[in-house]
């Protein structure tokens, strides 16, 4: 998208994702940048290219890097929270502005009604 007088683009890794925090996560830390890695972004940055040819004659400004919110399989963790009472949880797709009103809507389903209108079995933390 157009961002100022630049291009913008922002790939979300699926495959070959740099892991982050597997020993735990500082509960202080808020908005941690990586050091850019453009080895890593090189496939991103090709299909950019074959898909809109114009990122091929551009520079690269700015390269912004960090962990986000995703579980390993790219799934939510949505539901009854296991061993506590009362806990209810949606948690771990970094997505939510697209995906987060359906997701609010079906906990809510499974919440009041202990059903969805969809199969949500996946998400079942």
């Amino acid at each position: 998208r157009r961002e100022i007088d630049s291009l913008l683009i922002g790939p979300y890794e699926t495959r070959n994702s740099i892991t982050y925090g597997l020993d735990g996560i500082d509960w202080n830390l808020h908005f941690h940048l990586t050091p850019p890695d453009l080895e890593q972004l090189a496939p991103w940055l090709e299909i950019s290219a074959e898909r809109f040819p114009i990122f091929a004659e551009a520079g690269i400004k700015q390269v912004v890097s960090g962990p986000i919110t995703h579980t390993p399989d790219g799934g939510y963790l949505m539901g009854p929270a296991p061993g506590v009472r009362n806990y209810w949880m949606c948690a771990g797709a970094s997505i939510g502005i697209t995906q987060g009103p359906g997701a609010g809507k079906f906990l809510a389903q499974w919440m009041v009604h202990g059903q969805t209108e969809i199969n949500v079995r996946e998400m079942d933390p």
